[in-house]
């Protein structure tokens, strides 16, 4: 015991040390301004959140949590409820609950983002001042984390999960190393409330937390060699968790690391473990945005495999620079154990999490080869990186082409912030819920609004996006669709049989009114004449209405 206890007091050089104020004071004028630019400028949701809206829709007129209710495809006169096991519930309960103390929509998916980033921030700061890295190290990692694309991107288009794992991980690494040097109770309830909380925030956090505390523990038995009290207690304590989260989520459906079966593609190996090097500075991002598809990431369009190799092929550039700078630290290792213990962990962790998603991608989940689902390892390596960074010499080239790779960087994540927020129309931010909505026009959303209050649960809503739900009161019967992206095969096999009482609107972008799509998406309402329907414009926005049953009563 007194081994362990002394070990305790050595990791905790720093903790304790002063310094470490201007971090903070950088930490929080970063997260105000961002949230006070997302307050001028509303997000956006991402699809995720979107359906995440959803779910506290439902909630909130008085259905089942972690469910989304909508009219049921075989008779869009009842509605029929769905458990969703496919995220997690934190992206709409953290935003939901500010809204319940009156905030807009928007602005507490605002507020839910500058939380989430402060929290990522100081989380960093509290684990360099754990590993020892200098004050002025520390207020340029800060520096730069608050302005990568990663950071900036919720306060444009929120991402649920996406920021409010961001903002966990820096306090499970943290986490992770302590357990294993804590007493038995203290370290099974850690390590107990750590897999909760990281559920809570996303389902891959499921898979942070378990690799850090696997990781935290071999670091230890490394160099302890030996088991320690806090190693076993931690555990049975994530054991507990994921038990009780395997009764209450995990048996009830599928996630998207379910897969479909199994098939080995060297391209998915190679971006899980070539993808974390640069995932920490938004890198891959950053090509994807400036890609000529605009829709998505470019390596998906043309010829896959060529597109992503090119990608790979342009990740080599950092990768090297950051495997030198890492080398060159490791070999000082003898004079700084801090340095050793971190270098160690980050090896562990990327390495097992590579290998996580590689299985993960080769069994055929529904996990898209996006720079986000690798964003953990990616922001230990740069924390390592500037660990190691900070031992060489101060013009070294080294230390000389990160600091030049991190200002890029910083600088793509603030000239997308501010081009957002420079290109959006009043016009399409929506008065009712706060939040901008790029795919309905607001003079057509407060018609629908009217609609509601008129006919109430009656009347159907067939909206082109998800996000569009948003913008419309509880308990409004919507069908979501994404005829801006979906092949014609997929809208043509679609189908909804019977008719609403009250009227059905369907509502689809201006631009797509005289393509095939929109013929399409009609008729996916089979009992709805085809020559029925009424047309009217808005200024983006053309909708389609027919009566329902009620008008013949």
């Amino acid at each position: 015991m007194s081994e362990v206890a002394g070990l305790e007091r050595i990791d905790a050089v720093g903790v304790h040390a002063t310094g470490y104020r201007n971090a903070i004071i950088v930490a929080f004028v970063l997260c105000a301004l961002l949230t006070l630019g997302g307050l001028l400028a509303p997000p956006t949701l991402s699809h995720d959140a979107a359906w995440g809206m959803r779910e506290w829709q439902t909630y909130r007129s008085g259905g089942p949590i972690d469910n989304v209710t909508a009219p049921d495809p075989t008779n869009i006169a009842r509605d029929r409820t769905n458990l969703i096991t496919w995220w997690s519930p934190g992206q709409y309960l953290v935003p939901g609950a500010l809204t319940l103390l009156g905030l807009r929509l928007g602005t507490a998916l605002t507020v839910t983002s500058g939380l989430s980033l402060l929290g990522c921030l100081l989380g960093w700061i509290y684990l360099a001042r754990y590993f020892g890295l200098r004050p002025r190290t520390t207020t340029l990692l800060v520096l730069f984390i608050a302005t990568f694309r990663y950071s900036t991107l919720p306060f444009g288009i929120y991402n649920g999960g996406e920021i409010l794992l961001q903002g966990l991980i820096p306090w499970l690494m943290l986490a992770a190393c302590r357990i294993p040097l804590m007493s038995a109770v203290r370290a099974g309830a850690l390590a107990f409330v750590a897999v909760l909380l990281a559920f809570f925030t996303k389902l891959t956090g499921v898979m942070v937390v378990s690799i850090a505390l696997l990781t935290g523990g071999v670091e230890v038995l490394i160099r302890l060699r030996r088991i320690t009290i806090g190693m076993v207690a931690g555990a049975v304590g994530a054991a507990l968790a994921f038990g009780s989260l395997y009764i209450i989520w995990f048996s009830h459906g599928s996630t998207p690391a379910s897969g479909t079966g199994f098939a080995f593609r060297v391209a998915d190996v190679l971006f899980a473990f070539g993808v974390p090097w640069m995932a920490g500075t938004s890198w891959t991002d950053m090509l994807t945005s400036l890609s000529l598809n605009s829709r998505g990431p470019f390596w998906l369009g043309g010829s896959a495999c060529g597109s992503l190799s090119l990608v790979l092929w342009l990740l080599v550039p950092g990768m090297v620079l950051f495997s030198t700078v890492l080398l060159k630290g490791w070999q000082q290792r003898s004079e700084n154990d801090n340095l050793t213990r971190l270098s160690t962990i980050s090896a562990c962790f990327y390495m097992m999490y590579a290998f996580s998603m590689s299985a993960i991608f080769l069994r055929g989940g529904d996990v898209s080869l996006e720079e986000r689902h690798l964003r953990a390892p990616g922001m230990l390596i740069l924390f390592c990186v500037f660990a190691a960074a900070e031992r060489l010499p101060l013009k070294s080239a080294g230390r000389l082409g990160v600091g030049a790779l991190c200002i890029l960087m910083s600088l793509y994540g603030c000239g997308a912030f501010l081009y957002h927020a420079k290109s959006m129309k009043r016009a399409e931010i929506d008065g009712y819920s706060g939040t901008y909505q790029p795919f309905v026009d607001e003079s057509a959303l407060e018609f629908m609004r009217g609609a509601f209050v008129r006919d109430a649960r009656d009347t159907v809503f067939v909206l082109p996006s998800p996000e569009a739900a948003s913008a419309l009161p509880p308990g409004a019967r919507v069908i979501a669709n994404h005829i801006e992206f979906e092949p014609e095969e997929t809208i043509a096999a679609r189908r909804y049989q019977g008719k609403a009482r009250g009227r059905l609107y369907v509502v689809v972008p201006a631009h797509l009114v005289d393509k095939a799509k929109v013929s399409l998406l009609l008729k996916e309402f089979q009992d709805y004449p085809p020559d029925g329907w009424q047309r009217q414009s808005f200024d983006s926005s053309t909708m389609f209405t027919q009566e329902g049953t009620r008008a013949s009563d």
